[in-house]
């Protein structure tokens, strides 16, 4: 039942973003916990939104507890996996908080470079399972990459770590 409400909450919104005429100001949708209500639905599934939302100025935000958990959700098909792929692509911005998913750490370590010296991966020296509250890393869509941490107290973002690193 609360499963059902959400997803057609969810679809009525999506809707909205595309028949809005005053497109002057962006909006933006958060979905937290978005393991719970994504899908590959053709029409309201969220492939197809992120395809076409920015067209609408429309931000979205995804929450979730881990790749594995949208993987389940979206089935072991190709078809679900494809899904997952076309979600990731068109997410640019992202942030991996604390994290034991094997799923995840492995997405991760393929996204961020090797360093140049041959030495260990970054997400090897600091597990993602090794993350303060607030700490991060982050993969942006101008390229730069790093780890940082929010000012968790003070609710403001503070100076990144200088694992920071910008595109070559």
């Amino acid at each position: 039942g609360p499963r059902l409400a959400a997803q057609a909450v969810k679809s009525k919104s999506l809707e909205a973003v595309f028949a809005r005429a005053d497109q002057e100001r962006p909006i933006g949708v958060l979905v937290d916990e978005a393991q719970r209500f994504i899908t590959s639905d053709p029409d309201s599934g969220e492939p197809s939104f992120l395809d076409r939302c920015r067209a609408f100025r429309c931000i979205t935000l995804f929450a979730t507890q881990s790749l594995a958990s949208l993987r389940y959700e979206l089935g072991s098909l190709s078809s679900g996996q494809a899904a997952l792929e076309i979600i990731l692509a068109n997410t640019p911005s992202k942030f991996f908080f604390r994290s034991t998913d094997d799923q995840t750490v492995n997405w991760l370590r393929n996204q961020l470079p090797p360093p140049g010296n041959g030495g260990a991966h970054i997400v090897d020296v600091r597990r993602p399972a090794q993350l303060r509250p607030g700490e991060a890393y982050y993969i942006l869509a101008d390229g730069q990459w790093g780890r940082g941490q929010a000012d968790l107290q003070g609710l403001a973002c503070v100076e990144p770590t200088t694992e920071k690193r910008h595109p070559a």
